[in-house]
């Protein structure tokens, strides 16, 4: 018995001077990861690639967003080079990378949508060549019109896809977090080449599909940050509250929401506080819009469209407005991101191209 006793003891002792195992933080702005998630999307075909890949280093953002049109996968060819780059930099420089998948060609389409086989084959080529690069998959965003669905939007069949891929994503041993299409609000009246985002989000869940990101596109804003949701104009911040109200009717207070497409509004803005810490308008706007963002709990992610600018008119608002020249918001964006732990550093506003930027840790 008391030798028993000595050797309960003795492990007692060796079980103290042991660590403790340390629980792996999930990525910020997942479901079960309390932490705030910035991210932005970079463009294949935009200008400035490289220097946006680089400023989404140094910033350092947790996610970077990637618009892949598959029809445009070709061996040798210049997109596929693009992805290449971007994923290789991810990679090296430890960004978690969300793909918003677009655009499957005609070999990839079936009667009632995209064949998630296919999809499953796609992933898993993209996921073996970068091995824990790609952590979550927005499917077919927009999926609420014709335009990012390629037919007219079924809500249905989007949950059967989502259903499928949620089933054969892990049979194949990859780990990707699937976010619902992007919803795309849209403004009454339309017909044939849109659905309600609303109304396609309870589609979805009659359907069957209960996904834990819901997915959400705010690229066309109005000026007032604060003002409220209207089915009249859903083009508002505060959109996503109606697209809450349809998570809680269907009992997915436990899921999330990404704004996975945000920039601010075209021509004139408002700010209800004035001209926040002394900014100008449009960064002013983002200031304000960023901190309403955050304090909902439940939105995880937020993902400003767009680092570098995909054509002339989108440089107004890209991140890298040149070789030599950042949007006057990235200093603020950057002191957001701090926020989540990190070093602040300083801007560099005129750099030499050839000049390499210093990556801060991630925390």
């Amino acid at each position: 018995m008391r030798k028993n006793l000595l050797v309960a003891l003795i492990l007692s002792v060796i079980a103290t001077l042991l660590p403790y195992p340390t629980p792996v933080l999930a990525d910020r702005g997942v479901p079960g990861s309390p932490d705030f998630g910035y991210g932005a999307r970079v463009e294949l075909e935009g200008a400035y690639l490289d220097e946006a890949l680089e400023l989404a280093a140094d910033i350092p953002l947790d996610w970077i967003g990637i618009t892949l049109r598959w029809s445009s996968l070709l061996p040798g060819g210049a997109y596929q080079a693009r992805l290449d780059r971007a994923l290789t930099f991810a990679g090296k420089n430890n960004l978690h990378v969300v793909i918003s998948l677009t655009d499957a060609p005609q070999t990839a389409q079936t009667a009632t949508g995209p064949d998630p086989a296919k999809i499953t084959n796609l992933l898993g080529g993209l996921s073996s060549q970068y091995p824990g690069v790609i952590a979550a998959v927005e499917l077919f965003p927009a999926a609420n019109t014709r335009a990012g669905w390629g037919t007219a939007p079924d809500p249905a069949a989007y949950a059967r896809l989502f259903n499928a891929l949620q089933a054969q994503l892990p049979a194949a041993g990859m780990n990707l977090l699937l976010v619902s299409g992007g919803l795309q609000p849209v403004a009454p009246g339309s017909q044939g080449d849109a659905m309600d985002d609303a109304a396609f989000l309870q589609g979805v869940y009659q359907s069957g599909a209960y996904p834990s990101v819901v997915g959400l596109a705010l690229n066309t804003l109005a000026a007032d940050p604060l003002a409220p949701p209207d089915a009249s104009n859903p083009n508002v911040l505060r959109h996503y509250e109606t697209i809450r109200q349809v998570m809680k009717a269907y009992n997915q207070e436990n899921s999330l929401i990404w704004i996975t497409a945000f920039r601010p509004p075209s021509g004139t803005i408002q700010s209800s506080d004035g001209n926040s810490l002394g900014m100008p308008q449009p960064e002013s706007w983002l200031y304000q819009a960023y901190a309403q963002i955050r304090s909902q709990l439940y939105i995880g992610v937020v993902i400003y469209q767009s680092l570098n600018p995909a054509d002339l008119p989108s440089a107004s608002y890209a991140l890298v407005a040149s070789t030599q020249q950042y949007h006057p918001f990235v200093p603020i964006l950057r002191g957001l991101v701090s926020q989540n732990g990190g070093i602040l550093s300083l801007p560099r506003y005129g750099r030499p191209k050839n000049e390499g930027l210093t990556k801060q840790p991630r925390q």
